[in-house]
Order: structure tokens, then C-alpha cells, then sequence
């Protein structure tokens, strides 16, 4: 008896990510630190994020959007459009700045790669086992 298991891959942008800036804080107002992106609603994805450089009074930065059913959204900050990317594995976002490139950034998703490598490994064991059953 031979069993095919197939998986559809879809987006997650839910989880901790650190900020690797390329962004100019003596031009811009940059992310720093750590972002959050929490789903508590099937519908809205929250984000939160540190700032710093050129950002005003302004520190801290939260907002909900509608959740990305795409690896591309958009969202704004002091007027300005920012275009964010998840790459095909989840694992980290692009941050394009629509004024000045010196603004872009991207964030690595913080996880424990080994518990994704021993689930890996568990799935290729069970269709291994299910195949010379």
C-alpha cells in the first residue's frame, strides 16, 4: 500500500523577527530591534516594532492590517509607503521604503530551526514506514 501525502505551503508571517537594518538613521526613520506580527483575528495581522532616526517624538509603532492573503502588503508610517515582502519560506521579510532606498530593511524570523528539522525528518520517516507497510 503506498500513501502520497502532499502539503500546500502558505504564508506565515505570525512570529518574532529581528531587524538586520540597512536603514540610514541619520536619513530616515528606521526599524530597530525586534518586530512582532500576531494574528488573533483570522483577518488582521498586528505588527509592532522599536523606530529610530529620524522619526520625531515617535519610538514605538503598532498597526493591524488586513492579514496579506500574498507574500506582498503594504502598510504607512509618517506618510510614507512601505512595501513588505515574505519570502517563500517564511522565514524573513523585505521592507521597502517608497521615497528612498537608504530605508529599506529586513527581518530574520527568530525560531528554533532544529524543531523544524526534526519534524521534517518525522514525516520523512512515517511516509518511509508507511511505504513498506
Amino acid at each position: 500500500m503506498t500513501f502520497i501525502i502532499g502539503s500546500v505551503r502558505m504564508q506565515n508571517w505570525v512570529g518574532t523577527y529581528t531587524i538586520d537594518s540597512m536603514c540610514n538613521t541619520t536619513i530616515c526613520c528606521c526599524f530597530t530591534g525586534q518586530m512582532f506580527f500576531t494574528n488573533d483575528s483570522t483577518d488582521i495581522l498586528s505588527m509592532s516594532f522599536n523606530m529610530d532616526g529620524q522619526c520625531g517624538d515617535e519610538t514605538t509603532f503598532s498597526v493591524n492590517i488586513t492579514y496579506p492573503n500574498e507574500y506582498t502588503s503594504t502598510f504607512s508610517i509618517q506618510l510614507t509607503t512601505i512595501e513588505m515582502t515574505l519570502d517563500s519560506n517564511s522565514q524573513s521579510i523585505s521592507f521597502v521604503n517608497d521615497i528612498n532606498s537608504v530605508c529599506d530593511s529586513i527581518a530574520v524570523k527568530n525560531n528554533d530551526s532544529m524543531k523544524q528539522q526534526i519534524d521534517i525528518m518525522v514525516l520523512f520517516l512515517l511516509i518511509l514506514v508507511m511505504n513498506i507497510v
